[in-house]
């Protein structure tokens, strides 16, 4: 089982050790002037070299190389566009490190941070301590860094946005040089003038897709955070109801004013109680509808600009085939996941489950009886 030694420290003593590594001038050095330069202890410096030296930073003999001179001083200057062009060149030339990236593209899977950090821990095959945990983190910030990644509350998804505006960035500059080098070139030119408006429209579709998506998570954490508070609100009704039962019977009197009071205090305050009940039970109902409502449109989306490009790629000489591809497309993408996966309930459904589960406890008991 081949083991990928992820660094042994977070992204900012990282990048302390490669300078540390930079800023040695003799020839001939020990791993005590590692040490007094960069601050961080032997042993931490020790665990790093593995990492260093599987990127290309530096070389067998713990020397620096002309790369990792380059990406300390990018550092030392603060060049970011050099930082992460030398970041960029190393994840793509380094297996293991492509390899994430490749698959978190393929996949297009979304990971809370913690979710993700263990999984490039596992990936790598390393030891899973306190050391390599934070190395797990240092390598998303430099995914981070390089755009790779986006994260965007908590959740680590592939920057495909951005990635592929650099690719039309690219088509750009090959249509600028196409037109300088050849103005005639009419047909050509149209063409990839074509393939740049397709791709933006693709990329505008994206950023939206993962803006619904986004939402779609949000709004099912506030799901589960009102159908506790619906729940609680509950046992409390019930609670309220036995204690104030209690009370009138024990506190009845002969004095009618009395006993009116009590009784209009009791219902006011369970009315009161009620009222807060049917607040989250609304809202348990709107949170699901409006998070089922932002999936559709998230999927809706990343899917309608995948089968714009298939209903190109038809015979359009042939109306059946694309008549019939277009229905059964324009069928799926219309089709909410609520039909299939939610029957929407009534706007007290919650109020009936908790009605059902009462009754069911009352029949339980008279069967006891």
């Amino acid at each position: 089982m081949e083991v990928f030694k992820l660094p042994a420290v977070g992204y900012e003593n990282l990048i302390k050790i490669i300078q540390a590594y930079d800023s040695v001038k003799k020839e001939v050095y020990s791993l005590n002037d590692i040490v007094n330069n960069s601050g961080l202890h032997k042993d931490t410096i020790i665990k790093n070299n593995h990492f260093l030296i599987s990127t290309g930073i530096i070389g067998d003999d713990k020397i620096i190389t002309e790369l990792g001179k380059s990406l300390s001083r990018a550092y030392e200057f603060n060049i970011k566009d050099e930082i992460i062009s030398i970041w960029t060149g190393i994840i793509n030339n380094t297996e293991f490190l492509s390899s994430l990236i490749n698959n978190l593209r393929i996949s297009g899977k979304h990971f809370e941070f913690e979710e993700y950090k263990n999984k490039i821990l596992h990936d790598s095959n390393d030891n899973n301590n306190t050391f390599t945990k934070s190395g797990s983190s240092c390598i998303i910030e430099i995914f981070k860094i390089c755009n790779f990644i986006v994260i965007n509350e908590g959740i680590i998804s592939y920057n495909k946005k951005y990635i592929e505006l650099n690719d039309m960035k690219n088509k750009i500059e090959q249509l600028n040089k196409l037109e300088e080098e050849n103005n005639n070139n009419e047909d050509n030119t149209n063409d990839i003038k074509e393939k740049i408006y397709d791709l933006n429209k693709d990329i505008f579709n994206y950023g939206l897709s993962e803006k619904f998506y986004i939402k779609s998570m949000e709004l099912k954490k506030e799901y589960v955070l009102n159908h506790i508070f619906f729940m609680v609100s509950i046992l409390v009704d019930i609670l309220v109801l036995i204690t104030f039962f209690i009370i009138n019977t024990k506190l009845h009197t002969y004095n009618l004013f009395f006993n009116i009071k009590l009784l209009v205090l009791s219902f006011g305050i369970l009315g009161l109680l009620l009222c807060v009940t049917k607040y989250f039970n609304r809202r348990v109902h709107e949170t699901i509808q409006l998070s089922e409502d932002y999936e559709h449109k998230s999927l809706v989306l990343s899917s309608f600009y995948i089968y714009s490009r298939e209903l190109k790629k038809l015979d359009t000489s042939d109306k059946r085939i694309l008549t019939d591809y277009v229905n059964k497309v324009s069928t799926t993408i219309n089709k909410s996941p609520a039909v299939n996966l939610n029957k929407r309930k009534p706007d007290n459904s919650p109020v009936e489950d908790i009605k059902d589960l009462l009754l069911q406890l009352v029949s339980l008991a008279n069967l006891k009886k």
